[in-house]
Order: C-alpha cells, then sequence, then structure tokens
C-alpha cells in the first residue's frame, strides 16, 4: 500500500482540500487517516470511499461555515 502524507491526499483529492484542512479534519476524525509517529497518513482507497460515500460534501460539519466559496 501507498500511503499519502497531507499534500499528496490534497492532491489526491483534486484540490478540494487544502493540507491544513485535511489535518483539522483528520484530527476531528472527520476524514479517514492515520497517524503513525505523529504524521497523519492517508489510505488513497480510503479516500475514495470518504469521497464515494458522499461523508466528503465540501463546507458540511462544524469545521466549515456551510457556504460554498
Amino acid at each position: 500500500m501507498s500511503w499519502l502524507d497531507t499534500d499528496a491526499a490534497a492532491r489526491h483529492l483534486g484540490g478540494e482540500y487544502t493540507p491544513g484542512e485535511l489535518r483539522r479534519l483528520a484530527k476531528a476524525q472527520k476524514v479517514p487517516a492515520h497517524k503513525p509517529a505523529g504524521r497523519w497518513l492517508f489510505d488513497p482507497v480510503e479516500l475514495d470511499q470518504w469521497v464515494r460515500g458522499g461523508i466528503s460534501a465540501r463546507r458540511r460539519g462544524p469545521l466549515t461555515s456551510g457556504k460554498r466559496r
């Protein structure tokens, strides 16, 4: 398996999220992520499932305002 860091995960998601947003979502357990040795890592298969499941709908949840940019 190939893990993605926050920068690569943001690119994998097409730039819909910034690396900082992904770190905040990971900390809040809103996105599938793993933190071995103090560094957030993302499984691309889990990210794809997260997107397909509709869980990633942009600007939802307590970390965002509910409005699209």
